[in-house]
């Protein structure tokens, strides 16, 4: 998860896009203090999922799973997992989704 978080880091500085971070199973407290010495990409959004029932509503099976939301709310792409690729892989998703011609992909969120 930390070399994850340092890789979204760099594609969110290169593309800013909206950048949610899902805090599994851990209490707020611990989710705190892992921020304070690791602060999240700027503009990010920490949520917390102290239950773990938002990861099983959206079929999370490992950490870190990364998901690539539309501005229509539907899961374009999903990474489950981190090892070699995971940024390259994120990149080219991305641009795919901004590229002219693709659906539309939010640059602005409003959480529900």
């Amino acid at each position: 998860c930390h070399q994850a978080l340092a890789d979204l880091s760099q594609l969110v500085a290169a593309q800013p896009v909206p950048l949610y971070i899902v805090a599994v199973g851990e209490p707020r407290e611990t989710v705190a203090a892992f921020f304070a010495r690791r602060p999240p990409p700027p503009g990010a959004v920490v949520v917390l999922d102290p239950d773990s029932s938002a990861a099983r509503r959206f079929g999370q099976t490992r950490f870190p799973t990364t998901f690539l939301i539309d501005g229509a709310g539907r899961i374009r792409h999903i990474n489950r997992g981190y090892g070699p690729g995971y940024l390259g892989r994120l990149r080219r998703w991305l641009a795919g989704m901004l590229a002219p011609g693709a659906p539309p992909c939010a640059t602005e969120t409003t959480p529900a």
